[in-house]
């Protein structure tokens, strides 16, 4: 199996971290001044939430220690066992492309926290009651990451005898 250059997956990488942060950037400035909105029949609806936890603020409520602890020091590692991984073995182009967007996410996210302890949230969408909880693009990084990765693990593994 050929393997993806680093180049390409440093690009993209590059890339989501930089639209993430832009997007951040506009939903602390222009978009806070402005206070929320919504569009596209309100499936879109973008507000600015300061979350210093995790997915839907999950450890907010924990002390800074602990935070630093688990949401900076723990993405570190995870982001070099990811590296680890990718040079570890061939990973097939959808796979290594899921691993390039957990990377950027996790580095997104991480820029925040070091910066300022929590991460700048701003999207939310869905209809009515059904919606998601606050999210930004690095998090959507993140899980259209994990898709790939499982998605490129699922088509090899059927491939095997």
């Amino acid at each position: 199996m050929k393997k993806t250059s680093w180049k390409i997956v440093v690009i993209w990488i590059g890339l989501v971290v930089l639209i993430d942060q832009l997007t951040k950037w506009i939903a602390r400035g222009p978009m806070l001044k402005a206070g929320p909105f919504s569009f596209l029949g309100d499936w879109v609806h973008l507000e600015t939430v300061e979350n210093s936890g995790a997915f839907l603020s999950l450890g907010s409520g924990w002390s800074a220690g602990a935070r630093q602890w688990a949401f900076q020091i723990g993405v570190v590692a995870t982001l070099a066992y990811i590296t680890w991984l990718y040079k570890r073995k061939a990973w097939d182009r959808r796979a290594t492309f899921g691993l390039a967007m957990i990377w950027a996410g996790g580095f997104g996210n991480l820029i925040d926290r070091v910066w300022k302890d929590s991460v700048t949230d701003f999207l939310i969408l869905g209809q009515g009651w059904l919606r998601t909880g606050v999210f930004n693009v690095a998090d959507f990084a993140i899980v259209l990451g994990l898709v790939f990765v499982l998605w490129g693990r699922e088509l090899r593994s059927e491939k095997q005898p």
